[in-house]
């Protein structure tokens, strides 16, 4: 991805093992919100969902100018330190490294490394290493040896050597972490020597993007022994938009990116819907520019039904603590001793200041699980009691979720044999593969 005048392609795409840029003086880094924003075009949509935000796009919003903040970790003079994202679903964790990415590329002698493993074709470590090693070698010809197909980890460690040696630093960026770490492959001694470099001084340093803390990820895959986790310096958490960053996208990119005489009046119900999440508020404002230009009036149930598959990705993506919480809450409840859930329910943005649920949707969500017969009350007095039926309750709710994610990739395989009909010029297409339903009750 490298073209030859040294600039790199470097948004953090699925199904590419690794692509690599190195840092070159001059090029624009991370610009600021006011250079961001004189980039819009007006009358074109600035709003994007479904896809991570390119490099110093307009409507990308730095919550709590966290990328300066990472960008200064990994540019440690005496070497990189290791950085973790933690975020929810569609939260912005790819558009963060992204911009991350762009700011580091500005760096002279630094060389990044960048992988989504969404359909990748790392089957064990020494075929990542190769990845690794070749996507090095791109930026690095004249430095680093084109490896073959597999390079074990001696192999890879006198690599990094070599780097050493030519003053270059490194920074390893994973998104989605957890499908690193789902690779049965990948083992404790796999991770116990990616964080062997960094213990031995090499001047490496690991930036990952997850929905699940590193720590517990290494716990619950198996991994822990290699304590991987270990050599983090610090976490940045994403969540929802301030008010102020939320009102800048719905005011001043609308007004400056849409048609001078274009009258644009946003419905407050439906920013409600989305209320501070990045990836949904993106939604919701590319629905109602569009309608803006064109004069018609948003298709609020489009649009609802757009969002809900969504908020239920994030329902049913808790744990035990924090399906009790969010299940008191719905019934004006709390309980002494989940102070700590609740304030990692915040910085998720899944809770809003006051401890509100974000979105009205999540709450009907929730409140559609009633026990057969009986209200929501019945689930809040169970677990305020610590009954053995509220154990009852949440083994219910996990038996939801995994049908509910198993029809969610049954509806991914039919997309993908349907894009790849159209790729092959084939316009038939299954009626059947239409998307299948999951009921909330079994």
């Amino acid at each position: 991805m490298q073209n030859k005048k040294g600039a790199a392609d470097h948004d953090c795409q699925p199904g590419i093992d690794f692509s690599a840029v190195i840092g070159l003086d001059g090029r624009e880094g991370f610009l600021n919100q006011t250079q961001r924003e004189s980039r819009l075009i007006r009358r074109e949509n600035p709003y994007r969902f479904g896809r991570p935000l390119p490099a110093n796009a307009p409507v990308f919003v730095d919550r709590k100018h966290s990328v300066p903040r990472i960008v200064r970790a990994l540019n440690r003079a005496d070497g990189p330190a290791s950085v973790s994202i933690l975020a929810e679903r569609r939260m912005g964790k790819s558009s963060q490294i992204n911009q991350v990415v762009h700011a580091l590329a500005a760096i002279p002698g630094m060389v990044v490394a960048v992988s989504n493993p969404l359909g990748w074709s790392v089957k064990d470590p020494q075929t990542f290493f190769a990845a690794l090693a070749r996507a090095i070698h791109g930026v690095l010809p004249d430095v680093i040896e084109l490896p073959g197909e597999r390079m074990d980890f001696p192999a890879f460690r006198n690599t990094v050597r070599h780097l050493k040696e030519g003053g270059v630093r490194l920074v390893v960026v994973i998104d989605e972490f957890e499908l690193l770490a789902d690779t049965p492959t990948l083992n404790a001694v796999f991770f116990s020597n990616l964080r062997a470099l960094v213990d031995e001084g090499y001047p490496i340093g690991y930036l990952t993007a997850s929905r699940t803390p590193l720590k517990d990820l290494c716990r619950q895959r198996r991994i822990d022994g290699s304590n991987f986790w270990g050599i983090f310096n610090s976490t940045v958490t994403l969540g929802g938009l301030s008010v102020s960053e939320q009102t800048l996208l719905t005011e001043k990119i609308m007004k400056k990116s849409l048609p001078r005489k274009c009258m644009a009046q946003l419905e407050p119900k439906l920013l409600t819907w989305a209320d501070g999440h990045p990836g949904l508020v993106q939604m919701v404002l590319e629905a109602c520019w569009d309608a803006f230009v064109s004069g018609d009036a948003v298709d609020r149930d489009g649009l609802r039904s757009n969002l809900v598959p969504h908020v239920e990705e994030m329902w049913f993506n808790r744990n035990r603590e924090e399906w009790e919480v969010l299940n008191l809450l719905v019934c004006d409840q709390t309980r002494p001793g989940d102070e700590s859930t609740l304030l990692d329910l915040r910085l998720r943005g899944v809770l809003n200041e006051g401890n509100r649920l974000f979105s009205p949707i999540l709450q009907e969500i929730i409140e559609r699980q009633d026990p057969a017969g009986k209200d929501l009350s019945h689930v809040a007095t169970a677990i305020m009691d610590g009954a053995v039926e509220a154990h009852t309750h949440f083994n219910r709710f996990q038996k939801t979720a995994e049908k509910w994610f198993k029809t969610g990739e049954q509806v991914a395989k039919k997309l993908g044999r349907i894009r790849k009909a159209f790729d092959q010029g084939r316009a038939e297409v299954d009626p059947a593969d239409g998307q299948p339903t999951v009921d909330e009750e079994e």
